[in-house]
């Protein structure tokens, strides 16, 4: 689990859809030892994660990814320049279907839609 391990939700708000977190990046985390020693980095997969993480908080309940699609790396994302993650994710309908982005330093880092179903 990410959660805790690689980083902690600090803010989460939202209504109607539309919802904001903030996550603090734990640098200390081995994940980064590994990914890459000197020059660590947020691996993609562990974004989207992060998403999903946020959305099982949102919706009280297990999800697993069903779908995913667009997925876009725009830059890197990095504990020794960002030590906070803003995401901004929209319930796109009631088939599980959500848009995410995430910035970081005022700039976009990613963004995706996801469909995801009950674990």
């Amino acid at each position: 689990m990410l959660k805790d391990n690689l980083y902690r939700l600090v803010a989460l708000s939202g209504e109607d859809g539309i919802y904001k977190a903030e996550i603090a990046l734990i640098a200390e985390s081995p994940v980064f030892a590994g990914h890459f020693p000197g020059k660590p980095i947020v691996p993609g997969v562990c974004l989207v994660q992060m998403t999903v993480d946020t959305i099982e908080t949102i919706e009280g309940r297990a999800k697993e990814i069903c779908g995913a699609k667009d997925i876009r790396f725009t830059s890197i994302v990095t504990p020794l320049e960002c030590s906070s993650l803003h995401l901004e994710l929209r319930k796109t309908d009631e088939g599980g279907r959500w848009t995410a982005t995430v910035s970081a330093g005022g700039e976009l880092r990613s963004k995706f839609s996801l469909s995801l179903c009950n674990a």
